[in-house]
């Protein structure tokens, strides 16, 4: 729908455009048209070229929003992330602190043994 719309209005340009040419084009060579007509034609391209870049500004607008709302679900995302990696860093601390805690319980009972032996 938004391609059809554009090109529709391009093409409606487009012939307008033509006939301002031609307007202009017979008001040199002295005929009928007048310079109001001509006027108002150069008018009507001017509004038509007006809604077609509102169309488009739009369009941009919408892409903005949406990429406004994607770049918060991101953030909203890289915060979970960010907690869940701390997270898992406490974890692996935990686990390395109770690990240290065995080799120094294994590494006093090599020294008793050492002793006694």
């Amino acid at each position: 729908m938004n391609k059809l719309l554009n090109i529709i209005l391009s093409i409606v340009a487009f012939v307008v455009s033509i006939a301002i040419i031609l307007m202009i084009l017979l008001k040199l060579t002295n005929h009928s048209p007048t310079i109001e007509q001509i006027i108002l034609t150069i008018t009507s391209l001017i509004a038509v070229m007006v809604y077609r870049m509102k169309f488009q500004l739009g369009k941009f607008t919408e892409f903005m929003e949406n990429t406004k709302d994607s770049i918060t679900n991101l953030k909203d995302e890289i915060k979970e992330i960010k907690q869940e990696f701390k997270q898992l860093n406490n974890k692996i601390d935990n686990k390395f602190e109770k690990l240290e805690d065995k080799f120094n319980n294994i590494d006093k009972q090599l020294m008793l043994i050492e002793q006694r032996i």
